[in-house]
């Protein structure tokens, strides 16, 4: 395969079925499906290249290849307890990770075989990691409302807003150009911070707000960062604008339950979700419309990956 073909847009989703189905997003059409027989499927990622799809789930990490035969195509990392999240560094040269027995690991795709090249260790549950826009430090939340600052460079770590009172943290997300990140709690609340200079360490709290009347479980920027969406226990997908946390629009539907997932599409005028119904869906956010659902997953849906490249060629 050529390393520098590049595929416009993929599209995954799984759950609890202990499969992970690949869609056409235009049609609906299920492509593609790959077995994950060992455990459900927490969380998935596409490498920024499109050569890898990433699964993790219960005690291990699972590498796909999107564009060839459903096979496994690397052999995992392996942990204790349940892996929650899941991404790779811009250049798909490493996967960071992070899971339940409170460890996170830089795995390194350019050895032979998967190489954990750091490894951070947490007394809790450790529920969302995300890699700053520098590409060398990483953000870490656990099941107590703490948000860790980890330094590859030094492998140093700096705990920010320790609070035990504020309930799990189980989604991050960082804006496109670096200066803001997002947590959502299990008590629903949605936090932004401000980051100075694109470093973390120096970030300070700007708003919160409730987003969810129970768990939230997402929370995503736009791609041009004027709106933040968080997704929760409630049913419903919040849409937020970014400026001053005010709310544009709520969306739910009769048959929607618990909304795992989400992610933009690249000009951040559609969202594909996936929700405990099993039905992953492709709404119009400026009309509120679901325009087309994926259905195939027979159990619950927890989590989706969406790779969008279709403006690459108009930048």
């Amino acid at each position: 395969m050529d390393n520098n073909v590049e595929y416009d847009i993929l599209f995954a989703t799984g759950g609890y079925d202990n499969s992970i189905n690949m869609w056409q997003p235009a049609t609906g059409i299920c492509s593609k499906t790959f077995q994950h027989s060992e455990s459900q499927v927490n969380a998935l990622a596409f490498s920024p290249d499109g050569r890898y799809l990433a699964a993790a789930g219960y005690k291990r990490v699972r590498l796909y290849n999107p564009q060839l035969p459903p096979n496994s195509i690397a052999t995992s990392v392996e942990f204790m307890c349940n892996v929650n999240a899941i991404g790779f560094n811009d250049k798909s040269q490493w996967i960071y990770t992070c899971g339940e027995d409170g460890s996170a690991k830089i795995i390194d795709l350019r050895a032979k075989g998967s190489n954990v090249i750091r490894l951070f260790q947490d007394k809790y549950s450790l529920s969302a990691m995300i890699l700053d826009k520098r590409q060398y430090e990483v953000v870490l939340a656990n099941e107590k409302g703490q948000i860790h600052i980890w330094d590859l460079r030094n492998n140093g770590n700096t705990m920010h807003w320790p609070d035990t009172q504020a309930g799990a943290i189980n989604s991050l997300s960082m804006n496109a150009e670096g200066n803001m990140l997002a947590a959502l709690n299990s008590q629903g609340n949605l936090m932004v911070y401000s980051i100075p200079d694109n470093s973390i360490s120096k970030m300070v709290p700007r708003a919160t707000t409730q987003a969810h009347s129970s768990y939230g479980l997402k929370v995503e920027f736009s791609p041009d960062s004027t709106t933040v969406v968080t997704c929760g226990a409630d049913c419903k997908i919040n849409v937020i604008k970014t400026a001053d946390l005010s709310s544009i629009a709520t969306h739910s539907l009769p048959s929607m339950k618990w909304v795992w997932d989400c992610a933009f599409s690249a000009d951040s005028n559609f969202l594909v979700t996936a929700s405990s119904d099993g039905t992953a869906r492709l709404w119009n956010l400026s009309s509120g419309e679901v325009i087309r659902q994926y259905q195939g997953n027979q159990k619950p849906l927890t989590c989706l990956a969406f790779r969008d490249r279709s403006l690459d060629n108009y930048h």
